[in-house]
């Protein structure tokens, strides 16, 4: 028998799953794997919006290209800073947002503030998850970003035809609507998420959802870059990297001496470095590494600091100047749940069963008396590999739902040898797709 409340789930892991109406049959796994469905909306309005999606020209665009992120912006900065007790911390924000957003848009009366006031208010949601959306996948020989949602939606929930919309058209997720207790359904989401991440993220449901699940909501960031000037592989070899607590570690190092963009302010000084954009549709991407200008302040004290209009403000003046650069090769893995982070950043209702308002959403056949959805559970998983070709990163959020981020003559010297924050960013919108902490030396 189902219980009086139903819980919905959230991951992102730069990627989002959500819950729709259709009946899915799993396949073959990973590239030649596909989901298909039998679809019983009897009403045509996912194929409207996808139709919409098709034909909208780059004029109807155009107020999304011109939107402005600042509230993706703030919401990247004060999430990361939320979770860095760990080590070695790294999360996308993008994906957290679109994630956070898909259920935001259902949110109503005082739940409905609280997400305006972390994400911003609905014309901001829309606008930015359509632009990015539509502007930030990028496939090329030297650039791959894609971005995946979806919405897995239980036999016993209905959801609303105005949600529906939004998700699928704004959000372009994919809706699956299945019984979420099943067995299979964790192999199912998983695998998703790994065909979506390009095997990167393997998984982010462990276990078996209990017959109070009612929506699940996914969004994966798959990004694959090769830098503008790569690392020649005899400049990459051991050396040294001194941690906080004063260890000495050896790693490899990749070192250049070249005429690189330079960013400084009065407590953090660091590099940009570009990805190829050779074609078009590359994309304008860049590495951005910063550390301490004193080295014996910590790297958390830095990231304190670190806001969008800090970072606005280091890209603006940065200079061309000749560099000894000093940067760790890397791969590191970051799974982390959000729910007590995001609770701080002002979504407090949104995690309670009795006070959480989220009826633009959809309703249980149970009725009113069953309706409470709220949510249980926001995980966010994230992978980066750095090496001497580029970087190749990926996240994936989860949301699970229950009803009840002048030139010098001499080169200066600038080693990444000790604690660093770094950031995957869009340059040209000034968005961190990811953002992450080197605190020692993990994994390659």
């Amino acid at each position: 028998m189902r219980k009086k409340y139903f819980m919905g789930i959230l991951f992102t892991a730069c990627v989002l799953s959500g819950c729709a109406q259709s009946v899915v049959a799993e396949e073959q796994r990973l590239g030649e794997e596909t989901i298909s469905e039998e679809t019983f909306i009897a009403e045509s309005r996912v194929e409207e919006t996808m139709d919409y999606n098709d034909t909208q020209t780059k004029e109807e665009n155009k107020v999304y290209t011109d939107c402005s992120y600042e509230a993706l912006k703030e919401f990247s900065y004060q999430l990361f800073r939320e979770n860095t007790e760990e080590e070695n911390p790294v999360l996308s924000p993008v994906s957290a947002y679109i994630a956070l957003s898909m259920v935001g848009i259902g949110a109503q009366n005082g739940t409905q503030e609280e997400f305006t006031s972390v994400l911003g208010d609905y014309a901001d949601i829309t606008a930015i998850c359509d632009n990015v959306m539509t502007t930030l996948p990028t496939s090329s020989e030297n650039t791959t970003v894609t971005l995946a949602n979806s919405v897995w939606v239980d036999d016993a929930f209905t959801v609303y035809d105005d949600w529906l919309a939004d998700t699928t058209s704004t959000m372009r997720s994919e809706v699956f609507n299945i019984n979420l207790s099943d067995f299979d359904v964790v192999g199912k989401m998983n695998d998703w998420v790994k065909r979506n991440t390009n095997g990167l993220i393997e998984d982010i449901v462990d276990g078996p959802f209990d017959d109070s699940a009612s929506l699940a909501l996914f969004n994966t960031l798959y990004f694959k870059a090769k830098w503008e000037n790569s690392f020649a592989s005899e400049s990459v070899y051991e050396d040294t990297f001194y941690t906080e607590d004063k260890n000495e570690q050896n790693t490899q190092m990749m070192h250049k001496e070249s005429e690189l963009q330079y960013i400084a302010n009065d407590f953090a000084e660091g590099v940009i470095l570009p990805y190829r954009n050779m074609e078009e549709g590359d994309g304008n991407f860049a590495f951005v590494a910063l550390k301490p200008i004193d080295e014996d302040t910590a790297i958390r004290d830095v990231c304190d600091e670190l806001t969008e209009t800090v970072i606005e403000e280091m890209l603006l003046n940065k200079q061309i100047i000749r560099i000894n650069l000093k940067l760790p090769k890397f791969e590191m893995s970051f799974d982390k749940e959000l729910n007590e982070s995001l609770e701080k950043m002002g979504l407090k209702s949104a995690f309670n069963a009795a006070s959480a308002d989220f009826g633009g959403i959809g309703e249980s056949s149970l009725g009113p008396q069953g309706n409470n959805l709220y949510i249980d559970l926001v995980r966010q998983k994230a992978k980066i590999i750095v090496d001497e070709e580029g970087t190749e990163a990926a996240a994936a959020t989860g949301i699970m739902m229950r009803f009840a981020a002048a030139r010098p003559q001499e080169a200066k010297d600038v080693w990444f040898d000790r604690p660093f924050v770094y950031l995957i960013m869009d340059m040209d919108k000034e968005i961190p797709l990811f953002i992450g902490i080197f605190d020692r030396p993990m994994g390659l």
